[in-house]
């Protein structure tokens, strides 16, 4: 059961956090969607997906201080396995020292992902997402299995391009440990005058006046102001899943260790499936939605040359 703390302290935090049963989930599927669109996280509690868990039953590997060597024990499986197959088998085999354990590992993180997708599919809509095909050279899939200790980070908002929808599964006894609270609209609200002065900037202007930016490097503007936040803590304990949008919520993590995080890319062609989803799930139009509300009497306009 996850366990959600709620700092007193802090009166300008919007982010809710919704928790469900996995025996819920055919019924709260609207619940689900309309509270990810919102930019809340939501808790499926001791979710256990249908494959041998048994198999993830190792200690967790300790954290390297040479950022550079994680990849060896904290890597992106899809990416890995057709870029540098044999970083993967060594990655699995040190993690088992036997190389038929580590087959067997990868078809059961085949079968989580897969297991995540059609979840996800069922909630927001098949032809949203790409669809998931395990050893596709072709698949998009960019999710990332964690076996190492965690090192504490910085409270953030992902910097990623695209749209993805995210989840997040706690393969270890030790509770994975988030500082959570703002949504990127509560950031903007709260640092609005960094906000302007960063509308400003020539390169966030076009010729005809219209504000225009890249996510990633927004995301990583406001992150500079993220860590003097406090927060709530939320505990996620052994096979919790939790969904949310990490582009727009903000989190910090605190501990943990063995997890895997799902990420599932948007389909190209989503605005065709449903308006309404595309409208609130692409980064630019909620964002920009949200700070035409908040600019007004704001001037900016593109610097002159003089």
């Amino acid at each position: 059961m996850a366990t959600i703390y709620w700092n007193d302290q802090i009166t300008d935090t919007s982010v809710e956090v919704i928790t469900l049963k996995q025996d819920d989930l055919e019924e709260s599927q609207a619940l689900i969607r309309e509270n990810y669109l919102n930019g809340n996280i939501v808790v499926i509690e001791d979710f256990r997906i249908p494959i041998d868990l048994e198999i993830f039953e190792f200690n967790s590997l300790p954290q390297l201080p040479n950022y550079g060597s994680i990849p060896d024990y904290q890597y992106n499986f899809f990416k890995t396995y057709f870029k540098k197959p044999r970083k993967t088998e060594k990655v699995i085999e040190k993690i088992y020292g036997d190389s038929h354990k580590a087959v067997k590992l990868r078809k059961e993180m085949n079968l989580a992902q897969e297991y995540v997708f059609n979840i996800l599919a069922n909630i927001f809509d098949s032809k949203l997402i790409y669809k998931y095909e395990p050893f596709s050279r072709l698949n998009l899939d960019i999710s990332t299995w964690r076996f190492t200790d965690t090192v504490k980070s910085g409270y953030h908002i992902d910097e990623y391009p695209g749209i993805n929808f995210r989840a997040f599964w706690n393969l270890s006894d030790n509770p994975r440990v988030w500082g959570f609270g703002h949504k990127i609209n509560d950031i903007i609200q709260l640092k609005i005058d960094e906000v302007v002065r960063f509308m400003k900037e020539p390169k966030n202007i076009s010729s005809k006046g219209f504000i225009h930016f890249h996510q990633r490097e927004f995301n990583a503007y406001l992150n500079n102001f993220l860590n003097e936040f406090p927060t709530h803590r939320a505990e996620f304990n052994k096979y919790d899943l939790w969904i949310c949008d990490s582009l727009k919520v903000a989190h910090q993590v605190i501990s943990g260790d063995k997890m895997a995080g799902f990420t599932y890319p948007l389909m190209n062609n989503v605005w065709k499936v449903s308006q309404e989803i595309h409208e609130r799930l692409d980064y630019n139009k909620y964002v920009l939605k949200f700070l035409a509300s908040h600019l007004k009497g704001k001037q900016i306009t593109k610097k002159q040359n003089n």
